[in-house]
Formats: structure tokens, sequence, C-alpha cells
């Protein structure tokens, strides 16, 4: 009797069922809490998600406080929201690294710059087809850049006008300074945590630096509360 011999087949076995290994953890990344329904669909590439529960004020006519939030949801659903770097920071760090104010002027000032680049590519298509919406899109467009250069401006330079370091580093005759500018970009537009800062700067998270940046990040986001938009 003939003796058929497969070649290769255990390790072709192996590789097929790493593969499906791989798959089932890519579909568990993705997976959304039965909680946000079945309308939001798996993502892997979504990235983590925390859950949301969407509210509105209400207005209270005769009671002890003129308003309150109220929780609103479809059959008791929640949102889900892709994490931002703040999310991560303190998911990582197990406790609230900075102040409800200062993350959502962070927040903003991210979204405001994100918003506004995206805005310049369509300046470009309203000046080549014209139109009377290209008027009043335009001073939109120039108030909201307005706008970032004075956080800019808060967060870069203290009120004597002194640019503002937000750590400096002095070691094996080499001077490193991260600027309290730059710092802001990093994390809220770049979205780098305090420690990804560090590195990119070629310094290290040891010796206290991550609390002194944490530190800095705070009082850069006091200051462009302070300009009035906030």
């Amino acid at each position: 009797m003939m003796r058929v011999v497969f070649v290769g087949e255990k390790e072709r076995v192996a590789r097929a069922d790493r593969a499906d290994e791989a798959l089932r953890i890519v579909r568990r990344m993705g997976a959304v809490p039965s909680v946000c329904g079945p309308e939001v669909k798996e993502a892997p590439a979504r990235g983590p998600i925390r859950l949301v529960v969407p509210t509105v004020t209400r207005v209270v006519e005769d009671g002890a406080k003129d308003a309150e939030r109220v929780a609103v949801s479809h059959e008791g659903r929640k949102v889900a929201k892709v994490c931002d770097v703040f999310d991560l920071m303190e998911v990582r760090a197990k406790r609230s690294l900075f102040t409800k104010a200062q993350v959502d002027v962070g927040r903003r000032y991210g979204a405001l710059v994100e918003r506004h680049s995206k805005g310049a590519t369509k300046c470009s298509s309203l000046e080549a087809v014209g139109g009377g919406g290209a008027g009043a899109f335009m001073d939109a467009f120039l108030a909201e850049g307005r706008e970032i250069a004075a956080l800019k401006r808060a967060a870069s330079f203290d009120r004597e006008g002194r640019e503002v370091v937000a750590l400096e580093v002095c070691g094996s005759g080499k001077r490193r300074v991260i600027l309290a500018g730059d710092l802001v970009e990093r994390v809220c537009v770049g979205q780098q945590s305090l420690s990804a800062v560090l590195r990119a700067h070629c310094v290290s998270s040891r010796g206290g630096h991550i609390g002194k940046l944490r530190a800095a990040l705070g009082e850069a986001f006091e200051r462009m509360r302070g300009i009035g938009a906030f």
C-alpha cells in the first residue's frame, strides 16, 4: 500500500492556528460592549473606547436647583467614545492627573487645531470656485485662527511675555529643555503621553521628570483658561 506523506503539514497547521488566534485577538480588540447597542460595529482600528452616559441639562422650576443633568439614552444604552491621550494617561496612572477644566481646555485646543488644518483645504476650494458662502466661512476661519493663536501664546508665555520652560535637565555635559508650548502641542495635538514627550527629547522618565512635566502642563492649561475663551 502506497504511503502518502505531506511535507510540512504540521507546520502549515501550526501557522493556520496562529493566524486564527491572531484574528480572534484582533476581533476582541474591536469588540463593542452590549450596552452600546447593535448599531456600533466592531472596529479594531478604532482603538480603546470609554463608555459615556449621554446627558442633557433640564431646568427645574420648583426645585432647589436651577438646572440638573439628566441621563438620556435609548433603552439605557451608552455611547462609545474613542479614548484620547488624557483618558489613556489617567488609566495608566490609575488616578486623575488634571482637573476637568484643564482637560476640557486641552481637548478644545486639540480639536480647534485639527479642525482649522482641515479648514485650510476648504478655503482653497472656496477661493477657486467663489460663491456667497465663502465670505462667512472665511470670517469664521479667521476667528478660529485668532483663538488658536491666543491659546498658543497663553501656553507658551507667562504674563511678562517670557517663554515658559516646562522642564530643564542638565547632565553628562548636555542640556535638554522642553518648552511649555511644545509640551502642549505634543500632548493636545500630537496625542503623546508625558512619557512619550520625554522620550522624544531623550530625557529619562525617572528623577521626578514625569511629575514636573505634569505640573508644567497643568499650569499651561490654567494660563490657556485665563485668556477668556473658557
